[in-house]
């Protein structure tokens, strides 16, 4: 198959979710508040563990367990 249209995914496997807690840290690591992190990982597109939009509460329950 060819990639003409010149997009491309992003593939993440949930099964390790080092990924994402690592984009989660980078993000953290900047001073920002829960609310935006999960905005940036929304727009993203990256797939939160409970198969819905990231909230606040999600990325606050990942930096305080990670």
């Amino acid at each position: 198959m060819s990639d003409e249209g010149g997009t491309s995914g992003t593939v993440i496997d949930l099964r390790d979710p080092a990924p994402v807690v690592e984009r989660i840290r980078e993000l953290a690591g900047a001073d920002q508040d829960p609310g935006w992190i999960a905005g940036v990982l929304n727009r993203e597109g990256v797939p939160s563990p409970a198969h819905r939009p990231w909230s606040p509460e999600d990325v606050a329950a990942l930096l305080h367990t990670a």
